[in-house]
């Protein structure tokens, strides 16, 4: 799949004037610092177009529970192709489920004050 230069450079000032905002100006790092919820992150590991460091710089950035995937052998937009990455995520939203479960049984315990 090919895009020419141009036409992403239109998209881009289509979507700056659209949004307010400045592309350069974007930092998803920033951004990732203000989520609090759980963050699943998954990366090909063999993605040329955005590098896995990208992902990795997100993740660190993070301030919630959060869970880094890097699929071997996938590229850019074939994370989700294999199914062994399924049950990664199936053990990500079990592992979630049973930490809120938990959270939610040891706050009923909790004394009222």
């Amino acid at each position: 799949f090919f895009v020419p230069k141009r036409v992403i450079a239109r998209a881009f000032a289509i979507a700056e004037q659209r949004g307010r905002f400045d592309i350069d100006a974007v930092s998803p790092a920033d951004a990732a610092r203000r989520i609090h919820v759980p963050v699943l992150v998954i990366h090909g590991a063999r993605d040329a177009e955005t590098p896995p460091e990208h992902s990795q710089r997100v993740y660190d950035a993070l301030a919630g529970p959060k869970r880094l995937v890097l699929v071997d052998g996938a590229g850019h937009n074939h994370s989700l192709s294999g199914g062994a990455i399924w049950n990664e995520i199936d053990r990500w939203i079990e592992d979630l489920a049973v930490s809120i479960s938990k959270q939610q049984v040891a706050t009923k315990k909790r004394p009222e004050r």
